[in-house]
């Protein structure tokens, strides 16, 4: 991929912020901003591997694609609909969404992952007349939504599988009793 740097925002347990920047600081990611329940960063997508291979701290990694304001489900289904998901994703893979909210005014979280689902499915549709499947399980791409009291930020999580089972029974054996 390109050179440019694009906003990733690495989640990690809370109190462990200022001990998350200073790792992206040693693992080379010059400008951070520190949040509660993690740290933002812009890079580009070189450094974004490298925070994935090395970060002892960030439990993923993810990009933000998209950024807007709303007050109602409907704006939130416009926000989602708007972005280009065919430029980052097939229909054949599967997906998954989740959101989380600090001071949302919406009344519930569950209407709003099936609106922005919805939403994906149906660029999908208009584009290629197909749409992709969800799986909760074990999905090829998870978005994630995350809302305050008038934005919605989404993103598209990098890391696959969190990053503290990286290595993670590789190989199986039997048990020795």
């Amino acid at each position: 991929m390109d050179g440019r740097s694009r906003r990733f925002f690495a989640p990690c347990p809370r109190g462990l912020e200022g001990v998350l920047e200073q790792e992206l600081h040693d693992l080379g990611v010059p400008a951070t901003s520190k949040t509660d329940g993690g740290v933002g960063f812009t890079a580009p997508w070189s450094t974004m591997y490298w925070v994935n291979l090395k970060s002892h701290i960030a439990s993923r990694v993810l990009w933000e694609v998209g950024y807007s304001p709303y007050q109602t489900e409907d704006d939130v289904y416009r926000a989602a609909y708007a972005l280009p998901w065919p430029d980052w994703f097939a229909p054949s893979q599967t997906i998954k969404v989740k959101v989380s909210a600090r001071r949302c005014l919406l009344p519930s979280l569950d209407f709003l992952t099936l609106r922005i689902k919805d939403a994906v499915c149906d660029k999908f549709v208009a584009m290629h007349q197909r749409r992709p499947s969800v799986d909760t399980e074990r999905p090829h791409i998870k978005l994630d939504a995350f809302l305050d009291q008038s934005t919605i930020t989404f993103y598209l999580d990098t890391s696959g599988e969190p990053l503290f089972k990286r290595g993670y029974r590789i190989a199986s054996v039997e048990a020795p009793l």
